[in-house]
């Protein structure tokens, strides 16, 4: 029976969970519920299951963007589009951390107290006001059935129900829930899942360079 279980262990660990203990691939699907990545926070909840370093890596310059990284297909999107989305930051000064396995988001680095603002029209669906994992952080459902996730934030300026325009301000950038720095997490939801919202945000950023 030890064998049979050494065999599945080895058989899980693949891919983003090579580095897996026994235990983390136990509970592995315990960690990927959604309310519990929430709570704690996805890029903590990836490194207790891979045992992956918290460090994000740093980008501090505009020149650094990528905008290409990682492009997602998106259903009624493309690189041409009239249809702009805007930065959810007003003044963006790097980002920390891009969207990739275990971090369905985006860490835009702003001043602590600068706006954060809608990227589209839309709908506030739900506020969070917490001292863990994203902290306070507003849900807005978007045109088209996305739902943005904003996060971290250190002032909420909007209520359940409010419908917003692309640019309102929706809050501003704090510290809260576990950050190490003021930034705005930021995440887009389809059906599918979480996106990466570099390709819905790029024309945007290019014209920052």
């Amino acid at each position: 029976m030890i064998t049979a279980f050494k065999r599945l262990i080895k058989k899980q660990r693949v891919g983003r969970f090579s580095q897996s203990t026994a235990f983390t691939l136990l509970t592995k699907p315990l960690w990927q519920h959604e309310k519990i990545r929430t709570l704690v926070g996805a890029p903590l909840v990836a490194a207790a299951i891979t045992g992956a370093s918290l460090a994000a890596p740093q980008v501090d310059t505009l020149s650094a963007w990528d905008i290409s990284q990682s492009p997602t297909v998106i259903p009624g999107y493309s690189a041409n589009s009239e249809h702009t989305f805007l930065l959810p930051v007003t003044q963006l000064t790097g980002i920390s951390q891009y969207f990739h396995a275990g971090h369905p988001g985006i860490d835009f680095r702003a001043p602590l107290r600068s706006d954060v603002v809608a990227m589209d029209n839309g709908v506030v669906t739900e506020i969070v006001d917490s001292t863990v994992g994203y902290g306070r952080h507003v849900y807005i459902q978007h045109e088209d059935n996305r739902v943005g996730l904003y996060a971290h934030l250190g002032l909420i300026m909007v209520n359940i129900g409010d419908e917003v325009r692309a640019g309102d301000k929706i809050g501003e950038i704090g510290m809260t829930g576990w950050t190490t720095g003021p930034h705005l997490h930021f995440e887009v939801r389809a059906e599918s899942g979480a996106i990466n919202p570099i390709p819905l945000l790029s024309k945007a950023l290019s014209e920052l360079k």
